[in-house]
């Protein structure tokens, strides 16, 4: 098992938009399998066009479906999915990423293959650790907008 750099923050962030907000309720009350402990940043150091940016995503999301179960595609109740909010920074276009893990999966073998997946396409992902769900929702959607649909992918 790699190496995997994990920190405690509790650091909460500033809603700022009515979408944001709604979308911040309604993550925080979904009771389903959304993984809300982890902040998960895939970085990709480099100023990539949202577009190219989505087409790393949707192959990372392959790639660690693929891992745990070959046939994802036709149990769609097994695939692990990705909430990716996009973030423009300079020379760090990333992905803020929420984890939708179906029982059957371990959830740090999941962070795992993303680790290893994301490496493998190149780039350098970091996540964090907390106690405060509230904080990693609205940290991840810092960004979203309702107006942008460039802003959110769901794979």
């Amino acid at each position: 098992m790699s190496k995997l750099k994990i920190t405690r923050t509790t650091k909460q962030k500033r809603i700022r938009s009515k979408e944001q907000e709604r979308l911040y309720v309604e993550l925080i009350k979904d009771q389903s399998k959304i993984c809300k402990e982890f902040m998960i940043n895939l970085n990709s150091d480099t100023n990539l066009t949202v577009h190219t940016l989505k087409k790393k995503f949707r192959l990372l999301n392959a790639i660690v479906n693929r891992k745990l179960f070959k046939n994802f595609q036709k149990y769609p109740e097994k695939r692990v999915g990705f909430y990716g909010f996009f973030e423009k920074e300079f020379n760090n276009n990333h992905i803020n990423l929420l984890l939708k893990v179906p029982k059957d999966y371990d959830v740090l073998n999941v962070l795992v293959l993303i680790v290893q997946g994301w490496k493998k396409l190149g780039f350098r992902p970091h996540f964090e650790v907390s106690d405060n769900q509230n904080a990693v929702v609205s940290y991840q959607i810092k960004q979203f907008t309702k107006q942008d649909s460039e802003s959110f992918l769901v794979s």
